[in-house]
């Protein structure tokens, strides 16, 4: 604070304040004169502050209850045309029916010299394109005297009368309880605009005419323009349970959908008959429009399909069946709901299900081929055979087991290898079992003749001979070398059917007592092995 300059003809115990323009400070030098001493006392300064400009947005509401004294306004950027003189506020009630229409202050028109005056508010920021409405309350002294001819709501560019634009207006205004004055206005271009109140009287009996609770706001009323038109398009409104749906919002500026996202276009996948519903809001005034739109959400059916086999070997059959719809379709197998397949390879198979509604829904099932086993077959003496011959026959591969079939024998054999007594020529079919179960299976073939006629073999210098051959019961052998020998005879089975051991150059066996039919006969020494088929008559 400071330095304090002297006020010129500022020497009284009050002093009046000029008008400012900035916030000053004031200090009071006060001196006590007598006959022997002269007393001065400084005395704490005090700030007189200047308010700035005050400006307004909508919305806007002025109810006078800030002002602290009477007969002031409610900032510093407010005018009046005759303040304290024909432009009064109030803190408090008086008397001419001059009272509050809320709180305890208000503003009021004094009759004391007829004519017109005008409040002018503190400039408000308006844009173009916005419907506003301006409204205020007001009252006069007695309710009949008409000396009040008019009141009005105006607006402009400046707080003069020049250029201001009527809102609304009542003449005369006679009122005793507080009546609304209201009324909507346009603003041809964005800037600050100025709301004026302006009352004209005459000479009669009501002396006073008190106004209050002044407001500039945005009706959000279809009326006034100021809400969007929003429109709600669908790019369906029937759909089946688990599809979804398109929502294109329009004509306004920003969106809110009952999820909460904010863009104009919404995808949704209901799962019951709903109602989607978005609002609209126009950025400039604020106001918000909401629309709806009813989606009606179909049942979808619950479709499953099973197998009575998921695991299947090559060439085998299984059969699909699906449930839980109305009507069936699988892909590239066609409609019903029970197919039969044989793959020959690890599928999927997929059916659609769709109910009486139209809606549909798939289901999968999957089935897997197993790898077959390798296998081929093989004689040990592939070239042609003698009828009574014994030969072994071998599989080969991957195959846990394996299964003999003749072509002309009902006979069955197991085994990797197998030992037959070729009776005629044969083609010989195994069928071989992996470890999965799948089979695979492969041929050999067998040429026989019938060789009847001596049987022999010559051992180094030995010579065994059998005969007669074919035989109807008795049965010579001539075994040349000395020695042990065993001599056994098998029937097509491969089955031991009589065995004898000697050490004899020559041997009898009578072989009555055994069916007719071809045998296999080995002899067998310390250094040969000698074998044979045998006719039995």
């Amino acid at each position: 604070m400071g330095p304090y300059f002297p006020v010129p003809n500022y020497t009284l115990s009050t002093a009046p304040i000029p008008t400012l323009n900035v916030t000053t400070w004031y200090q009071l030098v006060a001196t006590c004169t007598n006959i022997s001493t002269n007393n001065t006392t400084t005395l704490t300064g005090t700030q007189i502050v200047v308010a700035g400009q005050t400006s307004s947005v909508v919305p806007y509401v002025e109810d006078f209850e800030n002002i602290q004294l009477n007969n002031r306004l409610p900032n510093c950027s407010w005018s009046a045309s005759s303040l304290g003189n024909m432009n009064q506020s109030s803190t408090s009630s008086g008397s001419g029916n001059r009272v509050p229409h809320s709180g305890q202050k208000f503003a009021s028109f004094n009759n004391s010299s007829p004519g017109t005056s005008y409040y002018y508010t503190n400039p408000i920021q308006m844009n173009a394109g916005v419907t506003y409405s301006a409204a205020l309350y007001y009252a006069t002294e007695y309710f009949g005297y008409n000396n009040w001819t008019n009141l009005s709501i105006l607006v402009g560019t400046s707080q003069s009368p020049t250029g201001l634009v009527p809102i609304a207006s009542v003449g005369p205004a006679i009122s005793g309880p507080y009546r609304l004055l209201d009324g909507t206005f346009t603003v041809p271009t964005a800037g600050q605009y100025y709301i004026a109140i302006k009352a004209t009287s005459t000479s009669g009996s009501a002396q006073y005419l008190s106004w209050d609770d002044l407001s500039v706001t945005i009706p959000c009323t279809p009326a006034s323009n100021n809400s969007p038109t929003v429109t709600l398009a669908a790019s369906t409104n029937t759909i089946c349970q688990g599809e979804q749906i398109q929502l294109t919002a329009s004509g306004a500026d920003t969106f809110l959908w009952y999820d909460g996202s904010t863009a104009s276009t919404l995808a949704a996948t209901p799962l019951t008959t709903t109602i989607l519903t978005v609002a609209g809001t126009n950025t400039l005034t604020n106001c918000v429009t909401m629309n709806n739109n009813l989606i009606v959400v179909n049942p979808s059916p619950t479709v499953i399909a099973v197998a009575d086999k998921y695991q299947l070997c090559p060439g085998q059959t299984a059969y699909l069946n699906a449930f839980g719809a109305d009507n069936y379709i699988w892909q590239g197998n066609g409609p019903g709901n029970v197919i039969t397949i044989k793959p020959t390879s690890s599928t999927n198979y997929t059916v659609q299900g769709s109910n009486n509604f139209g809606c549909a829904m798939e289901a999968v099932v999957s089935i897997t081929v197993m790898p077959q086993p390798t296998i081929s077959a093989s004689s040990q003496t592939p070239n042609e055979s003698c009828v009574g011959d014994m030969v072994t026959l071998n599989s080969a591969g991957n195959s846990q087991s394996a299964t003999w079939y003749s072509s002309t024998n009902p006979l069955v054999l197991q085994g990797l290898s197998v030992n037959v007594i070729l009776q005629q020529s044969a083609t010989y079919t195994v069928i071989g079992m992996g470890a999965n179960s799948c089979t695979n299976q492969a041929t050999v073939t067998q040429i026989v003749n019938t060789c009847v006629g001596l049987a022999q073999l010559q051992a180094g210098s030995d010579l065994v001979r059998l005969f007669p051959n074919p035989t109807n019961g008795i049965l010579q052998f001539e075994l040349g070398e000395t020695g042990q020998k065993t001599i056994e005879i098998f029937d097509v089975s491969g089955r031991i059917v009589l065995s004898r051991v000697t050490t004899e150059a020559t041997l009898t066996l009578d072989i009555s007592t055994l069916a007719s039919g071809v045998y296999n006969t080995t002899v067998k020494s310390e250094n040969s092995t000698f074998s044979s088929r045998l006719i039995k008559n």
